[in-house]
């Protein structure tokens, strides 16, 4: 069990209104979008960048020799996702990363709206980032356009409390099939590395519906990192742990290994016995 990050009160934000402010007094009041680790997954902290010596194919009980079945059995499945989320979210996610490089107007009905160009794919678009605020927390909207093929389409929209701590995104899958795709949960606390972050598969009828890829950094001394990866049609948990700094690791998978033991690798990212 994840022992949440959150630990402090949520704290009220006054919003100004009503009164002349010069241009530098509005931006001061302008709410800061949530950071990139709120929105993209990073998939770059895993122990040698997800890479083995050794191809990282699920291994077959007997017929692998080499010695990093735990480390390479962990990595397939944390690339899987990777490779998937990194084609279908190319758009969205560079959208978000160019946002916030961006500066804000405000609007005349109080909400806030960052509209610029960016690149993905080779293509060029024009992004909208909307946001209102209210006692709540920050509602947000991004629309997409492209020429004359995308005419401002909602690609996602999130909500984040007022302290930047804990917030969820939703995204659909694309303009030709504007369905919902990826629901994302974060939380993090402000001013440390300590995050967390669940992309969950919601699209409809998708046999693969509710399966789950969480991704955290915690306090914790042996294992501060984890992927744990949850697959609806077998219901089968994959955990993964880590160290960052020393790329020990262990992985737990009851299907595959067929008992509830974790299975180790060591600085190498070879196998060895559990302590």
């Amino acid at each position: 069990m994840r022992i949440s990050v959150l630990a402090f009160p949520l704290v009220l934000v006054l919003l100004l209104s009503g009164c002349e402010q010069t241009e530098d007094e509005d931006l001061s009041n302008a709410p800061e979008i949530p950071p990139s680790s709120t929105f993209v997954m990073d998939f770059g902290s895993f122990p040698g960048g997800g890479q083995s010596d050794h191809p990282p194919l699920i291994p077959v009980k007997g017929q692998q020799t080499y010695t990093q079945v735990h480390f390479n059995h962990a990595a397939f499945f944390v690339g899987f996702w990777n490779l998937a989320i990194a084609v279908n979210m190319i758009i969205p996610v560079a959208a978000y990363s160019t946002a916030l490089q961006q500066t804000p107007e405000q609007q005349d009905d109080g909400s806030w709206h960052w509209t610029y160009d960016f690149g993905a794919a080779n293509q060029q678009y024009t992004a909208r980032l909307e946001c209102l605020v209210d006692e709540a927390g920050f509602n947000w909207d991004m629309h997409i356009s492209q020429d004359q093929t995308i005419d401002q389409y909602l690609w996602f929209r999130g909500w984040s409390n007022l302290t930047l701590s804990e917030g969820t995104w939703t995204l659909n899958r694309s303009p030709e099939e504007p369905e919902p795709y990826i629901g994302i949960e974060w939380q993090r606390t402000p001013a440390t590395d300590l995050r967390e972050i669940r992309y969950t598969n919601i699209i409809p009828g998708d046999p693969a519906n509710g399966g789950y890829i969480w991704h955290g950094i915690v306090a914790e001394p042996a294992y501060d990192a984890f992927y744990d990866i949850y697959g609806v049609e077998e219901d089968r948990l994959l955990e993964t742990e880590w160290n960052r700094a020393t790329q020990v690791g262990r992985v737990r998978d009851e299907v595959f290994f067929e008992d509830s033991d974790w299975r180790c690798w060591d600085e190498a990212l070879q196998d060895v016995d559990c302590p």
